[in-house]
């Protein structure tokens, strides 16, 4: 992970970037890969920048720390593939929270529940990578079903 960041760092002043950029770029990423770690994701594909994303939501970061975070991503993406470590920015299509009051006063996915769904898939013995396939799928609709009902 170190080197990665350090490989990022490198990118991004090479596209002659702030400091303060650069710096918010890396930790915004450092972020991103702990989260990667804690949550088994080894494969930086769409699903994956996307439940993020989901994440960010369901804590109810504030909406412009969501859409830094999304840049951040989205240039990672780009070092990415840039670098051909991957074929594609599986963050290209990450899109940015509109910041709307209606939106920013629309629920969450809840927590509780998707909790209970995910104990109720390892009551089950489901493989981890099925229950957190399942968990994303579930909590990415959530979400969308909250926006789609605000709108």
């Amino acid at each position: 992970m170190t080197s990665l960041l350090n490989d990022f760092r490198q990118y991004l002043k090479i596209k002659k970037l702030s400091q303060a950029s650069v710096k918010n770029y890396v930790s915004d990423v450092r972020q991103f890969l702990a989260w990667s770690a804690n949550n088994k994701i080894n494969q930086f594909n769409p699903n994956a920048f996307s439940t993020y994303k989901s994440h960010l939501l369901a804590l109810k970061t504030p909406t412009k720390s969501i859409n830094r975070y999304l840049s951040s991503l989205r240039k990672f993406g780009s070092f990415l593939k840039n670098e051909k470590l991957l074929m594609i920015n599986p963050a290209q299509d990450l899109e940015n929270i509109q910041s709307t009051k209606k939106q920013s006063q629309s629920p969450t996915p809840d927590l509780k529940l998707i909790e209970q769904f995910r104990q109720s898939l390892k009551d089950k013995r489901l493989k981890p990578a099925t229950i957190k396939n399942y968990v994303s799928d579930v909590n990415q609709f959530l979400t969308w079903l909250n926006t789609y009902e605000t709108n």
